[in-house]
């Protein structure tokens, strides 16, 4: 026990003087220790007690609760109108699918408790007055800046195959390097990560992608090649792009000459991800170069697809600061004149009054009209416009 102060909000100070009032322990236990450790604020914080959940009920029927963990010893307490989730010391046995304990038994030792966590720097409780419990030495390896699991790693990934993907989102985001006989059982057990879900896999590997230090990870060949077997090698310069995990996803396959569609719908991934990696493979095929090039591919994708595509170009084409800023100038002038229809000043309703025929014709001239004034050979005024029109009818 180590007398480590840490500020705790005062909901949580209250629940946790409420509990023990009732002749309960309870500790903040988990992220929000080792957050707290690193001068970090919590966006959660989470609570462990002896109090079981029958018990928690009474100690807070004065409260609205949240139930639906229940089962898993788990109450969730409304504070000031914030849930604090607290749960039951509790042990956790045999895995047969690799993802959730075969049978949960709960406990009145804490250090049972943090003995079935998965890494150190989470397995850390804190209490107001009895200060840090550290029984594993996660305080020492924050300091070292060391992912390092609980007890045996192969038995913590094999009890749980997310926890593979979890010691890389850590060490992608924190900047921690994982300790060697964890990495080295995170790259045996990778294949188990072929029983997890997709939809827990695509949650995991975005956090990870997003990762400052996510290059570093890709050391573990065997952990991402379990994800991304069609890749021969990660690019390091990933971290050059914006913080957009399926952008830094797509690139990783275009950047190999490769289709991230298949991978994309492997991962369950939103499907409007799948239309923007086949609108950049789309631009991809057809470099834009001029403004009128950029023009039109605004107007086939809109902005935010077209600065996604420029992103990734200058990651891949290593330009250097004159050609990438020649490319933003092309852009931006691209951006100051006509795009689209709607940019046009003048649209269907104006064509009929002038004494366009009705029907299909009507669209064909705005888009003759739309395509000279991108080029620059018709200008953008309601008057040129109708006049122009005129000649098309």
């Amino acid at each position: 026990m180590k007398n480590k102060q840490i500020l705790l909000p005062p909901q949580v100070l209250h629940l946790i003087e409420q509990l023990e009032a009732a002749g309960e322990e309870a500790w903040i236990v988990g992220g929000c220790v080792r957050d707290s450790l690193m001068g970090k604020i919590p966006h959660d914080w989470d609570m462990t007690t002896s109090a079981s959940t029958g018990r928690m009920k009474e100690i807070f029927s004065d409260k609205r609760l949240l139930l639906n963990g229940e089962q898993h010893g788990t109450v969730g307490v409304i504070e000031d109108g914030a849930v604090y989730e607290i749960t039951t010391y509790r042990i956790e046995s045999g895995c047969s699918d690799h993802r959730h304990p075969d049978a949960i038994r709960f406990t009145r030792e804490i250090r049972e408790d943090l003995s079935r966590r998965d890494f150190t720097i989470n397995a850390m409780a804190y209490h107001p007055e009895k200060g840090l419990l550290d029984c594993f030495g996660g305080e020492e390896d924050i300091k070292n800046k060391t992912i390092r699991c609980v007890g045996d790693p192969k038995l913590r990934f094999e009890e749980d195959a997310l926890r593979i993907l979890r010691a890389v989102r850590f060490s992608a985001v924190l900047g921690f390097s994982i300790q060697q006989e964890s990495s080295q059982a995170a790259c045996d057990k990778a294949k188990l990560l072929c029983e997890i879900s997709a939809e827990r896999i695509c949650e995991e590997l975005c956090k990870a992608l997003c990762g400052r230090w996510v290059s570093q990870t890709f050391a573990l060949k065997e952990v991402w090649g379990q994800i991304f077997p069609e890749l021969d090698v990660l690019g390091d310069e990933i971290r050059r792009l914006p913080e957009d995990a399926f952008l830094r996803l797509i690139w990783l396959y275009h950047s190999q000459g490769k289709r991230a569609k298949d991978v994309l719908l492997r991962l369950k991934a939103p499907k409007t991800e799948s239309k923007r990696e086949e609108a950049l493979w789309e631009i991809l095929q057809n470099t834009p170069e001029t403004v009128v090039d950029f023009r039109r591919c605004l107007n086939a994708f809109g902005e935010k697809t077209t600065e996604d595509f420029l992103s990734l170009l200058f990651v891949s084409n290593h330009l250097d600061e004159k050609a990438r800023q020649q490319q933003l100038d092309t852009f931006a002038r691209a951006k100051e004149g006509c795009c689209s229809l709607s940019d046009l000043q003048v649209d269907g309703r104006q064509l009929l009054e002038a004494g366009c025929p009705k029907g299909k014709k009507v669209g064909e001239i705005l888009n003759q009209l739309l395509e000279e004034c991108m080029q620059e050979v018709l200008q953008n005024h309601t008057e040129k416009l109708i006049e122009r029109a005129k000649q098309l009818f």
